[in-house]
Order: structure tokens, then C-alpha cells, then sequence
């Protein structure tokens, strides 16, 4: 919306959230203001503040309104993933969401940092090329545009398509890949904390794995890169309630070491990859680059910071560091692959 501020379905998602007290009397007042007189809603809500359309919202119209505006000088010239912190800092939804504390909460904060991770490697990626006429924003959002195509979706065409457990109901592919298949993302953390939510997504495993007509395959990582970190995963629980003699297990011989994933108490043969060495030029741990307290690091994803603490020694020495942007992230030494700022 800053970025177009004639969007009036954006203002209208973004308005009241956080909620503000901008009530819907108040949108349609404005709304109506904007038509009559051929205007963006936004300068509807002005209108609606300058008339007295707004009534007892007009303070509160107006203190949105400067947020708008103040957003709007501030962004230009940022990164990106900078431009989303600001906003998201400003706007009170980061906090909004930590308040709130609920399943569902902890899942939008989980993609609103997927999101700030995928910016900081659009940044990365792009900060070479600029462009004249557009800014890192723009082309951000151009990427990322949340575009469905499932009311046009051709079953017969010869290509891959790429969609949610949610989104394949109805729908068969004579062969499926399902991917994730991890403890954490399916079943997802938040659903995993009450029988209701484990049920619902193992229900809705079942519609996954029975799109398929033909063959199914099953993807679990050994280790994952998620919101900037590297963790290592356990295979989901729903992997061991499928009947040992339907399945036929393929290893990656990327893994230089095998041994059984353990699921629930049952064996299967699912790869745990160990993960790789660092070069020596990462070894950078306490006694061989003096890392100390107070000293400025350079991360790949979470930029400059200031290390808070020191844990550990050797290979499991471990990092707290006050990220510029990020905020406070532990990081193992030997995996983190830190610079000197």
C-alpha cells in the first residue's frame, strides 16, 4: 500500500491491524467520501478527518494517517529487508502478535521471519544490479506477489505443479512429492500442542498422500535452513503410522554417515545427514580469532551485530550476539561462518 497508495483493498487488509478503533461506520463514510469525489480511499480518510466524516475516529484516523505518511519518507532509499523491519516495528503488528500468544500468533510470526530471511537474499542476490527506475521494494514485491492460479489450473498440461495439502484437495497427479515431512512443519509446531490440532493435521496428511494415483514419495531433511538458521530436523510422527510394507526407503548418498532415524519409538530407515565441517577459514572460535565480548561480527543473513556472550569452548563453542537488525540470535561458532565487522 505505501508503495501504491491506490490500493484500496491493501488499506483496507492493513487499516485495523493491529486493531486501532477505526470503525467500520468510519471506512464506509470515507469510502463513500472517495467515490463521490473519484479519490484513492486513503485520500478518502482524509477527506473523512478534514469534513468531520469521522466523528468520534477522527483522532484515530489521523494518527494512522501520519503513521502512513511518515512510513512513506522513511522507506525510500532502504533495503528491503530493512524496509520490512520498519514497518513491521512501527506498525504495532510485530508486537500485536507476540501479545497475543496464541497457536496461530506464533505461526504469523514464524512466516513474517521467513519473510524478513527471504528479503535479506533478495537483497544479497540483487544488490549488484540495481535499478534506476525501481526500488529494491518494488521489485521485492514483484517477486513475491501472492498471485493463486488454482481457478485456472489445467490438470492436463505437462509441467510441474507446485502447491499446499490444502490447496490439492479435490485434485490427482499421477505422482506426488510430498516434502517437509519433518517434525515442526508437518505437523506444524502449533498444531502439535493439543490432540484437536494433531488430528486435523494428520487428516490432512491423509488428503496429501492420497492425491496421488500412481506413486507417492516422501521427503524428509536431515537438516534444514529455516528463517536464516541451519537446524537439524526429526522426521514426522505420521511416517511411522504408515504400514511398514507399503513403503520401499531411498537414502541420499549425499550422507556420509547413515543410521536409523528413531519416530515414535519405531525404527525407520530415514537419513540423519551429519552436517559439514566448516572450512578453516571459519574456525573461528575463541582462542584462534580472540572473539571476546563486545566484538563486532558480520553474519551472512543476520548482517553486523555486537557479541553479547561467550558459551562453551571448542566445537561447541556457541555465541550471543545483538544482531543491528534481527535482534539477539545464539549461534554455534563453528557452523555460523561469522567475519569480522
Amino acid at each position: 500500500m505505501l508503495v501504491n497508495p491506490r490500493d484500496d483493498q491493501g488499506l483496507r487488509r492493513i487499516v485495523n491491524r493491529p486493531a486501532r478503533g477505526i470503525g467500520k461506520t468510519t471506512l464506509e463514510r470515507a469510502e463513500a467520501l472517495a467515490q463521490r469525489e473519484g479519490l484513492p480511499l486513503l485520500e478518502g480518510l482524509r477527506r473523512a478527518v478534514e469534513t468531520g466524516a469521522a466523528g468520534r475516529s477522527a483522532r484515530r484516523v489521523e494518527a494512522f494517517l501520519a503513521l502512513v505518511d511518515r512510513l512513506a519518507r522513511e522507506l525510500p532509499g532502504k533495503r528491503i529487508d530493512d524496509a520490512i523491519a520498519l514497518v513491521l516495528d512501527r506498525s504495532g503488528y510485530l508486537a500485536a502478535l507476540a501479545k497475543e500468544g496464541t497457536p496461530e500468533a506464533e505461526a504469523r510470526l514464524d512466516n513474517l521471519k521467513e519473510l524478513m530471511a527471504s528479503a535479506g537474499d533478495f537483497h544479497a542476490a540483487n544488490a549488484a544490479v540495481p535499478d534506476a527506475d525501481r526500488s529494491e521494494l518494488e521489485l521485492f514485491l514483484d517477486q513475491v506477489a501472492l498471485i493463486s492460479d488454482l481457478d485456472g489450473y489445467e490438470q492436463r498440461a505437462e509441467r510441474v505443479s507446485l502447491l499446499t495439502a490444502h490447496s490439492a484437495k479435490g485434485l490427482e497427479f499421477p505422482f506426488v512429492f510430498m516434502v517437509g515431512m519433518e517434525e515442526g512443519i508437518f505437523p506444524h509446531v502449533s498444531s502439535s500442542r493439543s490432540d484437536e490440532g494433531l488430528e486435523e493435521e494428520r487428516r490432512l496428511c491423509y488428503v496429501g498422500m492420497t492425491r496421488a494415483m500412481e506413486k507417492l514419495w516422501i521427503c524428509s531433511a536431515g537438516e534444514r535452513r529455516r528463517y536464516g538458521e541451519r537446524s537439524y530436523q526429526t522426521p514426522s510422527r505420521f511416517l511411522a503410522e504408515i504400514p511398514q510394507d507399503v513403503l520401499e526407503v531411498e537414502r541420499s548418498a549425499r550422507a556420509p554417515g547413515r543410521r536409523d532415524g528413531q519416530v515414535g519409538g519405531v525404527r525407520k530407515g530415514f537419513d540423519e545427514y551429519a552436517q559439514e565441517e566448516p572450512s578453516v577459514d571459519y574456525a573461528f572460535n575463541q582462542e584462534e580469532a580472540g572473539i571476546r565480548r563486545g566484538q563486532r561480527v558480520r553474519h551472512a543473513v543476520f548482517g553486523e551485530g555486537t557479541v553479547i556472550a561467550v558459551i562453551g569452548n571448542d566445537l561447541d563453542q556457541k555465541l550471543k550476539i545483538q544482531f543491528d537488525r534481527a535482534g539477539v540470535k545464539t549461534v554455534m561458532v563453528r557452523f555460523a561462518n561469522l567475519e569480522p565487522a
